[in-house]
């Protein structure tokens, strides 16, 4: 009613009227097309309007749902106002002893302006509730999916992969071993054998000399 008075007021003729402003800040404050009727009480027109729309929306959201949301937002809405209004009645506090330089009681003043903070508060406590309630939207629960849910899995333990992977047969898994194994590849050492007689440094030269191996044949070995 305050705010249709404010855009119609009834000490201005009718022509005079700014509709299009209240048709504009019913639209941003709630959400509505709203048709200012040409004749009749608009503040009934407009109030009848917006009953029909939350009706509507309530029936759209049931019952108990649409009474949760209104707790949830009449909660929130009052606790942040209430921190807002501690706020300006410490700064009131702060400031009414300066009251007394103009000649009045800083008692009177800080209660006429503590009523007048506190009015305010309701009122707009008023306002934003019924600005979210028209505002809010139910959404229907999703299915919550993780996001991992289409990420491949890798692994990156060594154990882990070797787990993952299939497990040769054992009989073709040691043949494969002594395959490549650097010792196998080598050929196998053998110990040297000499091939003839081995003879001694004092018997007699193989080569028929007469003379004794290392004074003949074997001085150079």
């Amino acid at each position: 009613g305050e705010t249709v008075a404010h855009y119609l007021p009834e000490n201005v003729h009718p022509g005079d009227w700014n509709v299009a402003g209240l048709e504009d800040w019913v639209k941003s404050k709630f959400g509505i097309p709203f048709t200012s009727p040409g004749s009749g009480d608009v503040a009934e027109a407009l109030e009848a309007m917006l009953e029909n729309a939350y009706n509507g929306k309530t029936a759209a959201m049931g019952e108990a749902i649409s009474r949760g949301f209104e707790r949830s937002i009449c909660l929130h809405i009052l606790d942040t106002q209430w921190k807002d209004h501690l706020h300006a009645m410490d700064t009131l506090r702060e400031g009414i002893g300066l009251r007394a330089f103009g000649q009045k009681d800083p008692l009177v003043e800080y209660q006429h302006e503590a009523y007048l903070l506190f009015s305010e508060m309701i009122a707009r406590i008023k306002e934003e509730t019924v600005e979210f309630l028209f505002k809010v939207t139910a959404v229907a629960p999703r299915e919550q999916v993780s996001v991992f849910a289409n990420v491949p899995v890798s692994y990156s333990h060594p154990d882990a992969a070797a787990a993952a992977r299939p497990q040769p047969d054992s009989s073709a898994g040691t043949a494969a071993r002594q395959a490549v194994s650097p010792r196998q590849a080598q050929p196998e050492k053998k110990p040297y054998t000499r091939a003839d007689e081995k003879v001694g440094r004092n018997d007699l030269c193989p080569c028929g000399s007469g003379k004794k191996y290392k004074k003949c044949c074997g001085q150079n070995s």
